[in-house]
């Protein structure tokens, strides 16, 4: 019983990894370029957009390292 509950738990990480993964990229990706331009769509003051693209991009690539050593330091 202990074995497969270790199983599951092994496997909720890896699908909480690819979560962390998938939004992180989105944050990279998605936020410097699709969200200043529905920002832009609402008419906010350009410094205000360029800031959430530039918070967006650095939150992106903190996830992005926090993952990759996390992945360094247990394989």
């Amino acid at each position: 019983m202990t074995v497969g509950f270790l199983e599951n738990l092994k496997n909720i990480k890896g699908f909480m990894r690819g979560i962390l993964i998938f939004f992180a990229a989105l944050l990279t990706f998605g936020g410097p370029t699709y969200l200043m331009l529905i920002l832009n769509e609402v008419a906010l003051p350009r410094f205000l957009i360029l800031a959430a693209g530039i918070f967006s991009l650095l939150v992106g690539l903190l996830l992005f390292f926090y993952i990759l050593k996390d992945e360094r330091q247990s394989g």
